[in-house]
């Protein structure tokens, strides 16, 4: 039996934040979970609209040893990268 997860979609930064808060509510969920299945869903939604709206052009991916601190870059972009990969259940 294959159970549906309702995901939103993320057209705004309101939409991203509202996906972010879930994320983190959900985060660590026991792998083979719904809430695993819909963390990795939802992370790879937030990393979509990331990449679209938020992208970092190549030379902006590195910064030199001698600057005090890399260029900023949305706390979300971390997060929705750390968990992307996780298992699913559907089948």
């Amino acid at each position: 039996m294959t159970t549906l997860i309702a995901l939103p979609i993320i057209r705004t930064k309101g939409d991203l934040e509202t996906a972010l808060k879930r994320l983190d509510v959900i985060i660590d969920a026991a792998d083979g979970s719904l809430e695993a299945d819909e963390r990795s869903g939802l992370s790879d939604l937030i990393a979509a609209y990331e990449d679209r709206f938020f992208s970092v052009r190549d030379e902006d991916r590195f910064f030199s040893v001698k600057d005090e601190k890399p260029p900023a870059i949305s706390a979300g972009f971390f997060v929705s990268r750390a968990i992307i990969g996780g298992t699913s259940r559907s089948g």
